[in-house]
């Protein structure tokens, strides 16, 4: 019994011990099993109010589960000791290594150093031997250059001369093939160009003729440097680039030799004089007269043959007024080309304006003697022959311009005017008709509003 009591003594003091920690820290202190700190109040009380033997059968239990719950965590608590304890040996032991390693770093750190330093000594030394053992040995070396260089001249002088000689006669066996091949290359550039030029292909043919003129200069053959001159002024003139073509013409005759053919010259002179001609036709159908006339001159100038020249020439000063200029002009052109009725056609608009009406109906029959199908020359000569008072050989000449050009409404208007001053009425009706087909053709103004006029009152007559 005393021995109960004793137990019963300790395990009263344990638990008084743990209400009080329970009650000085305010925390949750678990009790046996887990069961809560308020277990252990409720457990207190209900042993006082147990018998001796069931309550000494509680304590038994409570203090078996107690003891094993000391018993783990006694375990737990050792285990953990000795994991502090292993990983303080493992800090010591780092420490140590890590000073160990610091040691070695500082050992081969200052063997480094002493090494570097041995190195920079030498290499601050190895200049100065240089330049010593340069100056000792450079008289020597001097010298001995100097007579090896004099021996080996001596030696090769010969050797050298005939490697120069030989080298320069392949050279000028080279400039030859060369030269020969660029020759060849420029007439086949020359052929090319040509074929274009008949082709009408003008742009590519000058592409061609400069590719020539440029390979025949390379080859140093001047004989071809004209005719290349001559072919791309040509292509360039048909390409309406005027004044680029000319100049190229006038270098080409300026490269002209006498011993070259004569037949290139004309070809150049020709070709430059049509240069000017073309630029003055375009200059002439803008209206630029003056301008006209001096291109025509420079040709005239080239060549004083030139017929298509002195027939354009004589236009210009026909619409400035200059009738006896162009007279003259037309008159050369007619000595040059006899069988150009349109050169005929011109002298005689130029008689015309003078009044001169005899020498303009000779002029527009000579016109239509050599060109049957010329209208304007018979609707010209025509109105000549109204201004003379021949009415009906004026209906017969607009007559026939009708026929070759049906679509003139100004040979429907003159026909219709002269047909109206005969009195039959077959007349009357002939020349309404015609008025009434000019307008319908189109007149220009004044001559519109006149004929308008003029039908009112021929209808007028015919219908009182």
């Amino acid at each position: 019994m005393a021995d109960t009591k004793d137990r019963f003594s300790n395990l009263k003091r344990i638990l008084d011990a743990l209400v009080q920690a329970s009650a000085a820290t305010g925390a949750q202190l678990a009790g046996p099993f887990g069961a809560p700190a308020t277990f252990v109040l409720e457990f207190a009380s209900a042993l006082d109010n147990m018998e001796t033997e069931e309550r000494l059968k509680v304590l038994e239990e409570v203090q078996r589960a107690s003891e094993a719950e000391l018993a783990e965590l006694s375990q737990e608590t050792r285990i953990a000791l000795e994991a502090l304890t292993e990983l303080q040996r493992y800090a010591q032991a780092g420490q140590e290594g890590q000073r160990d390693i610091l040691t070695e770093l500082r050992r081969h750190d200052a063997a480094m150093s002493r090494r570097l330093d041995r190195m920079e000594a030498q290499l601050q030394s190895i200049p100065a031997q240089i330049v010593n053992g340069l100056a000792r040995e450079a008289p020597r070396v001097e010298t001995t250059s100097q007579t090896i260089n004099f021996q080996q001249n001596r030696l090769n002088e010969g050797y050298h001369q005939q490697v120069i000689q030989v080298c320069l006669a392949e050279e000028q066996k080279l400039t030859e093939r060369r030269r020969e091949w660029q020759g060849l290359a420029a007439r086949g550039y020359l052929n090319q160009g040509d074929a274009q030029f008949e082709a009408e292909e003008y742009q590519d043919a000058e592409t061609s003729f400069r590719g020539a003129l440029r390979w025949a200069r390379e080859a140093g053959e001047e004989e071809l440097v004209p005719l290349c001159l001559h072919d791309l002024g040509a292509s360039v003139g048909l390409q309406r680039r005027y004044d680029e073509a000319i100049r190229i013409l006038t270098e080409g005759l300026k490269r002209w030799r006498k011993e070259q053919p004569k037949q290139l010259r004309e070809a150049l002179v020709l070709n430059c004089a049509a240069i000017y001609t073309n630029r003055g036709i375009d200059r002439y159908k803008v209206g630029r007269y003056s301008d006209a006339i001096a291109d025509y001159t420079e040709a005239i100038k080239l060549d004083p043959n030139y017929a298509l020249a002195y027939y354009n020439r004589g236009l210009a000063f026909f619409h400035l007024g200059q009738y006896h200029e162009a007279i003259a002009d037309n008159t050369k052109a007619t000595q040059l080309a006899p069988n150009d009725a349109a050169t005929y056609y011109n002298r005689g608009n130029a008689y015309f304006a003078l009044g001169q009406y005899h020498e303009a109906i000779a002029d527009y029959t000579q016109a239509v003697q050599r060109d049957p199908y010329f209208a304007w020359a018979y609707h010209n000569r025509g109105d000549v022959h109204a201004c003379l008072g021949h009415p009906r050989e004026a209906i017969a000449d607009w007559s026939q311009a009708i026929e070759l050009g049906p679509n003139d409404p100004l040979s429907y208007s003159n026909r219709g005017h002269a047909l109206a001053a005969f009195r039959c009425r077959e007349a009357k009706e002939a020349a309404i008709h015609d008025l009434e087909e000019a307008l319908r053709l189109g007149l220009p103004e004044p001559l519109k509003t006149r004929d308008q006029d003029f039908l009112a009152k021929l209808k007028g007559e015919a219908n009182p």
